[in-house]
């Protein structure tokens, strides 16, 4: 599990938009989607995952993008097209899909990447659509072998504080004002790993 800081302010696609999009992170996402291809690409010259159609066989990882704003599925839709990724399954239902989190509910793939989209300029925003933890689980619930978070750590820990009802229905044990993303950044920086997206751009 990786998160990579992007600090680039999020911006509208359009005038009049409630959606939001951020460059940074289309661009981060697509530059791993292609590292991660060119890798399953070159395990399938070294014969390390196996394709044979005839025998109904194919080892390739499956791949998606989710994002937290319509607009920014969009955004990376047009970044990747004319690209084929041929490192990743073709399989019906495991093919390469960009789309929202609400589009991905009951759905998952091998690898994972998570658009959070979010950083506004100014200090007047509303940051209620990140915030609903039905939707945090599914975003980040979704990778079978590998999740990459895309998001500004700095906004995301200052924005993210919820009230997390407790699962089991016990309102005793619910968190009040619990910051969330905090909480799972500084557990992806202990377990995982955290970067910059100039570690991925190479800027």
């Amino acid at each position: 599990i990786y998160f990579i800081d992007c600090d680039q302010k999020e911006s509208s696609a359009y005038e009049g938009s409630t959606s939001k999009i951020n460059e940074q992170e289309a661009e981060v996402a697509i530059t791993l989607l292609k590292a991660l291809n060119a890798a399953c690409e070159e395990q399938i010259a070294s014969h390390k995952i196996r394709i044979d159609k005839a025998k109904g066989v194919d080892e390739r990882l499956s791949a998606g993008v989710i994002c937290t704003y319509g607009d920014q599925a969009g955004l990376i839709k047009k970044k990747r097209k004319y690209q084929k990724f041929n490192g990743f399954s073709e399989k019906q239902d495991e093919r390469l899909i960009i789309s929202t989190v609400d589009d991905f509910q009951g759905d998952e793939r091998d690898i994972i990447i998570v658009s959070m989209v979010r950083n506004p300029s100014g200090s007047r925003y509303d940051a209620e659509f990140i915030k609903k933890f039905e939707r945090i689980n599914v975003a980040l619930s979704r990778a079978r072998k590998l999740l990459v978070i895309l998001g500004s750590r700095k906004f995301l820990t200052e924005a993210g504080v919820i009230d997390l009802p407790d699962l089991s229905g016990n309102s005793a044990l619910d968190k009040k004002n619990f910051q969330v993303f905090r909480d799972i950044i500084q557990t992806i920086d202990f377990r995982g790993r955290v970067l910059r997206a100039s570690d991925i751009l190479g800027e």
